[in-house]
């Protein structure tokens, strides 16, 4: 069964046996465990007897036997199944074997026909039926959306909403939160179940964290459903008494709503009235516009909302009296002050005082318009002038940016044409200082700042001419410095075009790259490259410093070009940069060849190192084959780790191809360091392993002939080190005993390994002995010997096992007592810490001691239980504990020391208390006194006046000192008692009764008293700080030498001197008290009292420091015995573990005696020396136990042996050693005739060695090769002849019988293999050198055409470099020799041919010529690339050439230009200023209200067109010279284009001859606007009447009934909507006025207004009509809203399975039972009767409606709310809160209902409430 499976069989079986308990529990039965408890059937029984209400017959009550209890389950199976249950897959045999799944699935079937189907008939109807329940239950709740029976319960919040539905006084929802699901869950578990008695079928653990089972939650929520639903009934009943409530809460919200909208309304227009005409003009039109605009903002955004809230409030209480007069309900009397006519009353006025304001604010806008007018005119005069001011001071102020010569003339022209203009602006100047004076006349309001403004500019103007005379000088100067520069360009020209020449020849010197074909070339290139690299570098740095101090000149006097050069000093630091670069790429080039070449070398000599090694290693693995000696497995293993199955070899094969691919990739063909190649040395490697391979074949063959005698051995060798091994590993084990005992019986394992392999080896003994197999030269063990030593073995184990036992038992106590010993420790040390680190007042000290200390109880509990484990301890000489720091005595006598410091700091602290309290008196008396003699003092100085009234005054403030008398004897008293104390400071006051008794007696001197008792308080203060300095530092001395004791670890020694290094004998100590008690003494002579510096006193200090040194001095002593007590552990230690060392040595070394047999015994003698070493060890070693013993000592953690143990070793080792030596006496019997043959073996395999080694020897070219190798070889006649001598050999030894032989390594096949591997090495040698003779005839072909081909390169460009003449000669003749290169590449192709031969045969380097392809090929490109810059360069020759010529024609002509342009720009100037002058006024808009402002404006126009045939001619000559400028290709005309000359005539033409229509029109128009303006106000007047008269029609309080109410509406409707004609019309003629921009009279109405008024009161209208209109529906009893038809839709197609559109009776009753109700078949019949229209057996949706909106309606009379009533308060007079709480009432209605109900006996009275809201009658 899965995890998953698991949860839910779980949840299920503890949901599904609570359901069945809370049934069982009527008859007092209970299961247990489901799955057992129902095997006898009797439980079943039983249940399904409660549940079904049915009584079974005969059933074996008390059933014994299998067969009766599985009778009883079939009856219960078939009683489920009669009542109409279908059951799968179970039978009784399931539930008898206990089969839980299937008891699940049976009790669930029962759940639902039970249970869950009582909501309806089917389980997947019932299902929804229940959810449906629960949905419209929780609908209205946040966090909860249900939407299955699992995920939508997790977090509990949709039980909590379930029962908050019915019963909120349950549960506070809203302080639910959806996340904490534990607390929702349980919090909704425990109410349903001690609340409403629903049992807890889940439990919180159920639903977190897994996914809910589905059926135990239903089964659970079918429990919710049955219990609420039995308060159906009260729940219709409360929904009628909430609707009621509903009603009456909507009249009361209507009267609140209506007040809270009316009284505020009638404020805001009250404090109108009040505001509106309250203003006052400042005298600027921003001031009256700001009032106009507070005015329109007021009409625009206030006023609007207020008016519409106006008509708000009006159908608010016309909506009121309907609801009201409708709903039979008492009538509304409306509020003094806020009836609709008051505020109607008050509106009217308040328009009123509108109209007046915006008659006042349009007078005074007219008169201030006027007056901007006058000044706008003169600011745009001021503006003209000031624009042409800045311009002209910004033209003289401007820095010229001259940086040629006719630039510095035209400079100085366009200055002379300036004046002129400066001229002209004077006659512009007068005419506005004449406007500027008329508005100062005029009183204008900022008269002052326009008389500032003509003062500025008539200074202004005057500044101008200073400016240009300035401006004049400086232009003088420009011209010299351009004549300066001129000089300077040339030269600069003249150097850059020789150092362009020089550059580009010194660009091909650059380029070449030639370095050579080797290194040798490479690196022998480098003096030739360094020298023509510093040689081109110096002259190219001269060259360009004498061009950059030219520019430096010229760029000093600002010149940033030079015409006669198209070359700048960037061109040439870049050309000088571009040659620096060429010849450090150059240089890097070189450098990257003489890298590649280097790399080429080291690449052939990687490669010749790499198989030169190769060759040798081949050679070595050979010799080092043909080397191995042994037996047949040593033959095996050594040829195997020599060869390695030819890992290596073919790692290096690999690797060396690597390297030759790299060669090949490199360019390298040849290598003169190694003779070798690849292609050969791995055929060698191939030849080698194949030899290897079958020589370790031989000797694996010649191993299996071995096995038989080496099966013993093994067995023996392995046991024998294995016997070793765990002697060693029991000895090895260390740590504690709980971690030794378990490793050592885990590697003992009872002996049991050890017999096993004995055992076996006793069988291959005897198996030997049957075959007499003799001594075994395998292996140095006897069985004999390994059964003793596996025997001693054995005991020693079991021994060590019991010693780890006994020490285990010590440990567990010594934990113990260290455990309660750190605790004790730790707890006086805390407390110690506690009590030091006490502040505060006496009793504040004597509350935290007795806090901390308690008497000491808890210390004393301690240290007895730590007594008794101490004692335990002992009986078993536990020895010392290193678990922890202490011992006992030392924790007793801390305690005691701890106990008796505390006591006494308690006893110090409550003296210190009653001397506070003393203190505290006297200070109290003091003060007084103190205060009564500075108030005598200041009363005595204050006295004035003449001698008598002085003496007077003073004899009345002292009265003869009889009261100061009386309060110095009260004050002494207590100062008395104060002094019995020892108290001698106070510091609750600054008095002491010296002082006082002074002030007092020495009055007249108190100043001179005051300062001596001070001084003595500063010698006081003094000693106070010195003492509390010296008693602090002695505290934290005491505080620090303590913790430093406390915190000490380690060895006695350590300890001991850690001790006295701190402690020091107690001198430091004993200095600081006596350096402290002379202080003490001194301060106690001066009577300093308390000091406040310290919190120490000298006899705390004196106590602390003597508990201190007790407690050192006696430690010092317990840790000196310890020390004694570790040397002897550690002298006992030393000897035991030597010894034990010893032993186990002398057993490693008999063990580890080897060779022959005679060896053998003389080396296991020397080592044994018949023991008596060993006896001399032991005795000594007895000798320091005993006195170990003397001691005291019981364990000893310096070693782990003891005397016994060790006594016990040394007797077993004696006895195994004795048996070991009578072993080896026999075994030299069979060397020789092996010899024989190994010595002729040998030299057979070092002649073909030798044969090898001379062919590999041979050197030369290939055709010395080639018969070097062959005389060599001899075609192998020699070694055949020596093949047959050692065959004879090896049969002779066959015949002996001898089958292996150690003294060679070689066999007679093995030599056979190596004779066959060599003959074949010998003859493709021989092969090999033939082919490389074929590569070298190759090579010389290429090196004859590469040579050739080089020549023609060379022959080549010496004729480029002879060709001389002008640019364009020069270029015709070089190209015709190059021929873009055609002949160069032809003969390339052809060597690249050759080339590819050589690569086919892979021929390798030549050493036949210097060349390569790649160096030619490279050598071909920088000959394209010299050819190609020659022909650049001698085109940039030819175009500098031309464009010099032209240079000199274009600067002629350029300073032509410039004199035409400076007369261009004069003329241009003037007649641009008066084209502005002209336009600015013809596109000026015309802005008018009368005709007499456009015949103004007509006498200007005229004006100007006068002028206009006066400036044709000059504008013609304009024209021409823009024309020539143009032609001569000027862009620049300083700002003044002809365009823009052209434009403003233009503009000018067109709207001159428009202007007089323009104006003509807008006399037309104005006309016209003041006729609709007329035509407007009328029809506004007329239509703003008739809505204020509909508004008062509508707010009159209507009468008839509602059809008669509704009619009237409708009529007023009608005739309001013909109306709407007019309101059009006026909108038109708005309209018209607005398409023409006129300004209607603000006494007007608005149209915006009536449109506003208009929608109001039509709104108003419709508003009244709805509302009769919906009180009729209301009448007529449809409350079906949209949302419950929807509702309504849901539930219908939920239940409508079949989707045909009708419920049919069964699943009608499901909707009733999702709704709450239960009813019957008759009812339901009933229900069927009346709304089954058309008979068909099913109701269909429209039926269903008529239903459902039956069952939601109710009638509103007084009868019906009454009997609802008494339904929910269950017949009482009176009704509670829970009564509606219990009826599924709302919160809000709840609440609302108690407030507005009278207090009723324990309840509210709801027939009271009724009559109020019905009325008395």
């Amino acid at each position: 069964m899965s995890i998953m499976d698991q949860s839910w069989v779980k949840v299920q079986q503890k949901a599904f046996t609570r359901w069945c308990n809370a049934h069982l529990g009527k008859r007092g039965l209970k299961l247990n465990d489901m799955q057992k408890d129902f095997k006898s059937g009797i439980n079943l029984l039983q249940l399904l007897e409660v549940i079904g209400e049915h009584t079974f017959g005969r059933y074996n009550k008390k059933p014994r036997m299998e067969i009766q209890m599985r009778e009883n389950l079939q009856i219960a199976l078939k009683f489920i199944e009669d009542r109409g249950v279908k059951l799968t897959s179970i039978g009784a045999g399931d539930i008898f074997q206990g089969n839980l799944k299937l008891i699940l699935g049976m009790i669930w079937t029962v759940i639902l026909r039970f249970a869950i189907a009582e909501i309806s008939v089917e389980e997947l109807t019932a299902k929804e039926a229940l959810l449906l329940w629960c949905q419209r239950k929780t609908v209205d709740y946040d966090n909860v959306d249900i939407k299955e029976f699992s995920w939508s319960w997790q977090d509990g919040l949709g039980f909590c909403a379930l029962i908050h539905k019915h019963r909120p006084d349950l549960i506070d929802y809203e302080s639910l939160d959806p996340k904490n699901k534990e607390d929702n869950l349980n919090l909704a578990f425990d109410i349903a179940e001690k609340e409403l008695g629903l049992p807890k079928f889940l439990d919180a653990e159920d639903m977190i964290d897994v996914k809910p089972d589905e059926r135990a939650v239903m089964t659970y929520l079918a429990e919710y459903f049955k219990y609420f639903s039995k308060g159906q009934k009260a729940e219709n009943a409360g929904r009628r008494i909430g609707k009621v409530a509903a009603l009456t809460r909507e009249i009361n919200e209507m009267i609140d709503e209506f007040e809270k909208m009316a009284g505020p309304l009638k404020e805001w227009i009250e404090k109108k009235n009040e505001e509106i005409p309250n203003y006052k003009f400042d005298n600027t039109l921003e001031g009256v516009e700001k009032l106009i605009d507070e005015l329109n903002d007021f009409k625009n955004n206030e006023k609007p909302p207020k008016l519409k809230e106006k008509n708000e409030v009006a159908t608010a209480l016309n909506n009121l009296k309907i609801k009201i007069s409708n709903n039979k309900r008492p009538a509304y009397k409306v509020p003094e002050g806020i009836t609709t006519e008051n505020i109607d009353k008050l509106w009217d006025e308040m328009e009123n005082k509108e109209k007046d304001r915006t008659l006042e604010q349009q007078k005074e806008y007219s008169r201030q318009k006027l007056l901007k007018k006058l000044v706008e005119e003169f600011n745009r005069r001021v503006a003209n002038l000031e624009k042409f001011a800045e311009k002209k001071e910004e033209y003289l102020n401007t820095k010229e940016e001259i940086d040629t010569l006719p630039q510095a003339k035209t400079k100085i022209k366009v200055l002379e044409a300036y004046h002129k203009e400066y001229e002209v602006s004077k006659s512009k100047l007068e005419p506005c200082v004449k406007l500027g004076k008329s508005i100062i006349f005029l009183a204008y309001r900022e008269k002052d700042q326009v008389q500032e403004k003509i003062d500025e500019l008539q200074t202004r103007w005057e500044n101008l001419q200073e400016l240009e005379n300035k401006k004049n000088e400086q232009l003088q100067e420009d011209l010299k410095r351009e004549l300066k520069k001129e000089e300077l360009r040339k030269e600069f020209a003249k150097q850059a075009r020789e150092y362009n020449r020089w550059q580009k020849d010194q660009v091909e010197v650059a380029q070449d790259r030639l370095f050579g074909n080797d290194l040798a070339s490479v690196t022998d290139y480098k003096t030739k490259l360094d020298e023509t690299t510093n040689e081109i570098t110096n002259a190219s740095n001269e060259k360009k410093e004498s061009l950059e101090d030219l520019d430096k000149q010229l760029t000093e006097l600002g010149s940033t070009d030079n015409k006669y050069s198209t070359l700048t000093i960037d061109d040439i630091r870049g050309k000088h940069d571009q040659l620096m670069n060429l010849l450090n790429e150059r240089k890097d080039a070189y450098e990257k060849e003489l890298e590649r070449q280097t790399i080429m070398e080291n690449k052939r000599k990687e490669f010749a190192e790499l198989v030169n090694n190769f060759a040798e290693f081949l050679q070595k693995i050979r010799k080092d084959i043909n080397a191995v000696e042994g037996e047949p497995e040593d033959m095996v293993s050594g040829i195997e780790n020599i060869y390695q199955e030819g890992k290596e070899i073919d790692e290096k094969v690999e690797q060396m191809k690597k390297v030759d691919q790299e060669q090949k990739e490199l360019g390298i063909r040849s290598n003169r360091h190694t003779k070798y190649d690849a292609k050969k040395l791995a055929k060698s490697a191939d030849e080698l392993k194949k030899w290897a391979e079958k020589l370790i074949a031989h000797w694996k063959q010649e191993k299996v002939k071995k096995d038989k005698r080496i099966e013993f051995a093994e067995l023996a060798n392995e046991f024998g080190p294995f016997l070793e091994k765990i002697r060693k590993d029991i000895n090895d084990v260390k740590g504690e005993p709980e971690d030794a005992l378990p490793k050592v019986e885990d590697i003992y394992q009872e002996g049991k390994e050890i017999d096993e392999k004995l055992e076996a080896l006793k069988k291959v003994d005897n198996e030997s002995k049957v075959l007499m197999t003799g001594a075994n030269p395998y292996t140095k063990y006897t069985y004999k010997q390994l059964e003793d030593t596996s025997n001693d073995l054995k005991e020693f184990a079991e021994e060590t096992i019991e010693n780890w036992k006994q020490e285990k038992v010590k440990k567990d106590k010594r934990i113990e007592f260290g455990k309660l010993a750190d605790a004790l420790g730790e707890l006086l040390t805390e407390k110690r810490k506690g009590m030091e680190s006490l502040k505060g007042e006496p009793e504040d000290m004597i509350s935290g001691f007795k806090d901390i200390y308690q008497e000491g109880t808890e210390i004393d509990e301690k240290v007895a239980e730590l007594k008794k484990v101490d004692d335990e301890c002992n009986e078993l000489m536990t020895g010392e504990n290193p678990y922890t720091k202490y011992t006992y005595p030392q924790l007793e006598d801390t305690a005691n020391d701890l106990k008796k410091w505390a006591e006494k700091s308690i006893k110090n602290w409550e003296q210190e208390k009653v001397k506070k309290d003393k203190r505290k008196e006297f200070a109290e008396i003091a003060d007084a006194f103190g205060e009564l003699l500075q108030k005598k003092r200041n009363d005595i100085n204050a006295v004035e006046g003449e001698p008598e009234d002085m003496i007077s005054g003073i004899e009345n403030i002292y009265q003869e000192g009889t009261d100061i008398d009386e309060k110095l004897s009260e004050l002494e008293k207590v100062d008395k008692e104060q002094k019995e104390l020892g108290i001698r400071s106070n510091k609750y006051t600054k008095y002491t009764y010296p002082s006082l008794e002074k002030s007092a007696k020495q009055f007249k001197e108190f100043a001179e008293e005051s300062i001596a008792h001070w001084k003595q308080e500063k010698v006081k203060k003094d000693k106070r700080i010195e003492f509390g300095k010296l008693a602090d530092a002695l505290g934290e001395l005491l505080t620090e030498k303590r913790k430093g004791m406390e915190s000490l670890k380690g060895e006695p020694e350590d300890m001991i001197s850690g001790f006295k290094d701190i402690y020091q004998e107690g001198t430091e100590i004993d200095e600081k008290v006596s350096e402290l008690k002379k202080v003490d003494d001194e301060c106690n002579e001066l009577m300093t009292g308390e000091n406040p510096y310290t919190k120490y006193t000298y006899p705390q200090l004196e106590d602390t420091a003597n508990d201190l040194k007790a407690w050192a001095e006696k430690s010092i002593k317990n840790w000196e015995q310890e020390k004694v007590k570790k040397d002897k552990r550690i002298e006992f230690g030393k000897l035991a573990d030597a010894f034990g060392e010893f032993l186990d040595n002398k057993r490693k070394d008999i063990n580890a005696v080897s060779g022959e047999p005679e060896e053998m015994v003389s080396g296991i003698e020397d080592i044994y020396q018949e023991g008596t070493d060993i006896d001399e060890k032991l005795a000594e070693l007895e000798k320091v136990d005993k006195e170990q013993k003397e001691l005291g000592i019981r364990s000893n953690k310096y070693t782990k042996h003891t005397y016994l143990q060790l006594a016990k070793s040394t007797d077993k080792l004696k006895k195994w050693a004795e048996k070991t030596i009578a072993h080896w006496k026999q075994e030299k019997v069979k060397k020789d005739k092996r010899i024989e043959f190994g010595k002729l073996a040998d030299a057979f395999g070092e002649f073909l060695e030798t044969k090898r080694n001379d062919i590999n020897a041979v050197s030369g070219e290939p055709e010395d090769m080639i018969s070097g190798i062959e005389e060599i070889y001899q075609e192998g006649t020699e070694i055949d002849e020596k093949l047959a001598e050692l065959e004879k050999v090896d049969k002779e030894q066959k015949e002996l019988g001898i089958r292996s032989n150690k003294y060679t390594k070689h066999t007679y096949p093995s030599l056979v293999d190596s004779t066959k591997v060599f003959k074949d090495f010998a003859e493709d040698t021989i092969k090999e050198w033939k082919e490389e003779k074929v590569r070298k005839d190759k090579r010389k072909e290429f090196a004859q055409a590469a040579d050739e081909y080089a020549s023609f390169l060379d022959e080549k460009v010496k004729t480029l470099n002879g060709v001389e003449g002008e640019p364009e000669d020069r270029l015709e003749k070089v190209t015709e020799i190059y021929q873009e290169g055609k002949d160069i590449n032809e003969k390339l192709e052809e060597l690249k041919k050759v080339d590819d031969e050589c690569n086919v045969l892979m021929t390798g380097e030549n050493p036949y010529t210097k060349w390569t392809y790649e160096m030619l090929d490279n050598r071909t490109k920088q000959v394209n690339q010299f050819a190609n810059s020659l022909l650049n360069s001698i085109k940039e020759d030819k175009e500098h050439k031309d464009r010099s010529i032209q240079q000199d024609k274009e600067n002629k002509e350029s300073e032509r230009i410039e004199n035409l342009r400076i007369d261009y720009f004069d003329k241009a100037e003037h007649l641009k200023t008066w084209l502005d002058e002209v336009n600015e006024f013809l596109n000026l808009p015309i802005y008018s209200t009368s005709s007499e402002e456009v015949k103004e404006l007509i006498d200007k126009y005229n004006t100007f067109v006068e002028d206009k045939p006066g400036k044709e001619e000059p504008l013609n000559e304009t024209r021409n010279m823009f024309q020539e400028l143009t032609d001569a290709g000027v862009e620049d005309f300083l700002g003044l284009p002809i365009d823009d000359i052209n434009t403003a005539w233009e503009q000018m033409g067109s709207n001159i001859d428009n202007k007089k229509t323009e104006l003509d029109e807008a006399l037309a128009v104005q006309e016209k606007n003041e006729e609709l303006c007329k035509d407007y106000a009328n029809k506004a007047e007329e239509l703003n009447q008739y809505l204020k008269e509909q508004q008062t029609i509508i707010n009159e309080e209507s009468s008839g009934s509602i059809d008669e109410q509704i009619e009237t509406v409708k009529s007023q409707l009608n005739e309001f909507v013909e109306k709407k004609k007019l309101l059009d019309d006026t909108l038109a003629v708005d309209t018209q006025i607005a398409e023409r921009n006129v300004e209607i009279k603000t006494t007007t109405i608005r149209a915006t207004d009536l449109v506003t008024l208009y929608n109001q009161v039509s709104e108003t209208i419709q508003n009244k009509l709805h509302a009769l209109e919906k009180e009729k529906l209301i009448k007529e009893g449809s409350k079906v809203t949209q949302e419950q038809l929807t509702e309504f839709k849901q539930m219908f197609e939920l239940f409508d399975k079949d989707k045909k559109g009708s419920l049919f009776p069964y699943e009608f009753s499901g909707v009733l039972n999702s709704l709450g109700d239960d009813l019957d078949e008759d009812e339901i019949k009933q229900v069927f009767d009346k709304y089954d229209e058309d008979k068909s057996g099913s109701i269909e949706f429209n039926e269903f409606v008529d239903f459902m909106t039956s069952r939601v309606q109710d009638a509103d009379t007084l009868e019906q709310s009454l009997e609802s009533w008494k339904v929910i308060a269950k017949d009482k007079e009176y009704v509670t809160k829970q009564d509606m709480q219990m009826a599924g009432m709302d919160v809000k209605e709840i609440d609302y209902l108690c407030e507005q109900m009278d207090a009723k006996e324990d309840g509210f009275d709801y027939k009271g409430w009724c009559t109020k809201v019905y009325g008395e009658n």
